[in-house]
């Protein structure tokens, strides 16, 4: 494959936030937040087996990183600490391909054009509380007790359409299906 033309439209945006307090109690509290979006556009012209094949993409993504940590120092060789964190994610996706391909695989002589739209959304977060004890420059004694939560979503919709943009009728379940995961897993190590 050759490309024939290749068109991309690309605005990131990153923002960033760090704040820390100390106390007279030998502690500490910091707050960190970072926001992210992307967004991209793709217009491009490919030939594929000597044949122009046009790919229409638009791709986005939005991210939200929040951690807040407090650290209490017991003495010269413990410590105390807690970390809270919380993160999401949001990446929609549109993408259009114009190939007789689809043809073949939905045996459709009018299949000549595919739309995808992806919805990926993430939540994440978990509070750890951490023992540390410093024996000697090489032995030290960390102790951990957490939970986490994770939660994805994943869904696709997917249209065929005829040279005319008409839309053409198929059994979509073969090839979408929503997708859900959540796991909570405890956690304590030492």
């Amino acid at each position: 494959m050759r490309i024939k033309c290749w068109r991309q439209n690309n605005r990131n945006i990153v923002g960033k936030l760090e704040l820390s307090k100390d106390f007279k109690n030998n502690s500490n509290l910091q707050f960190y937040n970072k926001v992210s979006s992307l967004n991209e556009n793709n217009n491009n012209i490919f030939l594929f087996n000597e044949q122009l094949n046009n790919q229409i993409g638009k791709n986005e993504a939005f991210a939200n990183e929040n951690r807040l940590t407090y650290t209490k120092k017991i003495d010269s060789s413990k410590a105390l600490v807690a970390v809270a964190r919380y993160i999401f994610q949001n990446r929609p996706y549109n993408f259009t391909d114009e190939n007789d391909v689809f043809s073949q695989i939905l045996n459709n002589p009018d299949a000549q054009k595919i739309n995808q739209t992806i919805d990926s959304k993430m939540n994440f977060g978990g509070l750890k509380l951490s023992y540390l004890k410093k024996y000697s420059q090489e032995h030290s004694l960390e102790l951990q007790l957490g939970n986490e939560f994770r939660k994805d979503f994943l869904s696709s919709d997917l249209q065929i359409f005829n040279s005319n943009n008409e839309a053409i009728s198929f059994d979509k379940s073969k090839f979408t299906k929503p997708y859900r995961l959540r796991s909570e897993p405890n956690f304590c190590s030492g």
